[in-house]
């Protein structure tokens, strides 16, 4: 009889770090449990998975060295109802093919387990790594500003627009070593790029790295990194894998996605081709466009003389809205009109103003923020006429 004892709160901490990637699909049936592991000495291991992202968290613990399958959602739930409970430490023991676990003097549970060994390989192991250091707040914000773009997980659409495209750079400018990861997102509509720093790249990278990961598994690991917190963690890009290391003990494996990525540089225009450009305020835009999408989504954009004249209508035309806002002007007038759904941007970017730029009424117009973040959001306009 094997027995291992935990504090409470590391127990309650683990599976908050895990619970996530834990299999809930129709036909999960060990990717359902959690696999949990004991060295024999000082370390106890969770471990889920969804078969695309495996989360990992090692908590200190005394006990025997055993592993065992325990069924996830019903533990998870167990644990938040039973920590309710006056008492201070865990002890399962396990017999057999059941764990009993005792909270304390206060509460005593048999569960019973599923077989180890139809748990799924955690991980397999890549030809090729690349290691690099990055800021979490900065990782937080690069999954924020990409992820609303990508395509969402509808029957029908290519599974590369649920990814977020990842290009790694190391290269030398002025005999001055320069790198950066720029995450890249579209789902044919628009397109969204972000530019983080990054440390410590391996000195074996030459050129740019590139690799795909999808959209569940970047917004499942977001919501471990700190937008506050200006720790570094690791990352390991592989092959097969991209791998998150965070400081606290938890560790997040992405399965990648393969195939060959849109060539979005081919997309963005060059800043040459701008012939108009406005700086507004983002809540006075953000307000102007709720109004305004109240009757239709299909939004009339007119920029002139200092103003930006929004308005809408619904079909029969009885229904209409109209709006204006105080801009900054440069360049030529310009009427554009554009789908409220992917003006979604406006409230993703945290700064105060913005800076749109506008070529032709039927080409990509360009929204970045007036300072600060290195982000970059393509939209494409709509031919009215075509509606």
């Amino acid at each position: 009889m094997s027995k291992i004892n935990v504090e409470k709160g590391r127990i309650i901490d683990a599976l908050s770090k895990v619970s996530d990637s834990i299999d809930t699909g129709k036909d999960a049936k060990a990717t359902k449990g959690i696999l949990i592991e004991s060295d024999g000495k000082s370390k106890l291991t969770f471990i889920t998975t969804n078969i695309q992202t495996t989360s990992i968290k090692t908590i200190n613990a005394k006990g025997s060295q055993m592993k065992f399958l325990i069924p996830g959602k019903e533990f998870c739930d167990y644990i938040n109802k039973v920590s309710k409970l006056n008492f201070e430490e865990f002890e399962f023991e396990k017999k057999d093919n059941n764990i009993t676990i005792k909270c304390g003097d206060v509460c005593q549970t048999k569960m019973q387990l599923l077989k180890v060994n139809d748990f799924p390989k955690i991980k397999e192991d890549d030809s090729k790594v690349i290691d690099l250091k990055i800021k979490e707040k900065s990782l937080k914000e690069g999954i924020k500003y990409t992820t609303f773009a990508a395509s969402g997980e509808k029957e029908g659409t290519a599974l590369l627009l649920r990814t977020v495209h990842w290009e790694l750079i190391r290269e030398k400018k002025e005999d001055e070593l320069y790198e950066k990861l720029i995450m890249v997102s579209t789902n044919g509509h628009r397109v969204a790029l972000m530019e983080l720093d990054v440390e410590k790249v391996n000195e074996s990278l030459e050129g740019i790295l590139k690799t795909n990961i999808p959209i569940s598994s970047l917004n499942l690991i977001a919501k471990e990194l700190s937008i506050s917190s200006d720790e570094e963690c690791k990352i390991a890009i592989g092959d097969k894998f991209v791998t998150l290391y965070k400081n606290d003990g938890s560790t997040y494996h992405m399965r990648v996605m393969e195939g060959e990525y849109i060539n979005y540089r081919k997309i963005i225009p060059s800043q040459n081709d701008f012939k108009t450009h406005m700086q507004i305020g983002v809540n006075e835009l953000q307000n102007a466009v709720n109004v305004c999408s109240i009757f239709n989504f299909l939004l009339k954009f007119e920029l002139i003389d200092e103003k930006l004249k929004l308005s809408s209508k619904n079909k029969d035309k009885e229904n209409q809205t109209k709006i204006e806002v105080n801009v900054t002007q440069r360049g030529e007038h310009i009427t554009l009109y554009f789908d409220s759904t992917y003006l979604d941007v406006i409230k993703i970017i945290d700064t105060e103003e913005i800076l749109m730029s506008f070529i032709e009424p039927l080409k990509p117009a360009l929204i970045r923020p007036v300072q600060g973040l290195k982000f970059m959001y393509l939209i494409l306009p709509i031919n009215p006429e075509k509606m």
